[in-house]
Order: structure tokens, then C-alpha cells, then sequence
């Protein structure tokens, strides 16, 4: 985007953004996966699970509820 206008934004104001945009990104990266096995981000790892885990067997009982309650009153010859 190249324009002559004043207040509005050339393509090497763009690219430069782009290009800091970029640097932080990996900088960010790369800290994140320095810091993996830092102990005390274990809180992190253990609230993920615990949150995974329910979520999984919120969907696995869910399931086999709903079809519990929509096909009650159907036989289940005339489901399959």
C-alpha cells in the first residue's frame, strides 16, 4: 500500500511492522519453549490436564446421554 498522503501508511511502513511483528513472534517463541521445563510454570501443565480431562469425560458421558434421551422411546432396531 504506497501513498503520498500525510497520516496514512506506506509500503515500507507496512513491511517494517511486519518484520517486528515477526521478530517478537519468535523472540515470544522461543522463551516459551525455554521456559518449558521451568518448575515453577508446573501449575500450567497440571491445570491443562485437569482441564483436558474433564473436558473429555464431559463429552464422553454427553454423549452417551443425549442418545439416551432423544432415542428413549425408540426401539433400537429402528435406530441402527
Amino acid at each position: 500500500m504506497v501513498t503520498d498522503r500525510p497520516g496514512h501508511a506506506t509500503a515500507a511502513d507496512s513491511s517494517d511492522g511486519v518484520e517486528e511483528l515477526t521478530r517478537y513472534a519468535e523472540q515470544r517463541l522461543v522463551s516459551i519453549f525455554q521456559d518449558f521445563q521451568d518448575p515453577s510454570q508446573e501449575w500450567r501443565r497440571l491445570f491443562s490436564e485437569l482441564l483436558g480431562t474433564f473436558f473429555l469425560v464431559l463429552v464422553a458421558a454427553g454423549g452417551g446421554m443425549t442418545r439416551r434421551s432423544v432415542y428413549a422411546n425408540v426401539p433400537t432396531s429402528d435406530v441402527i
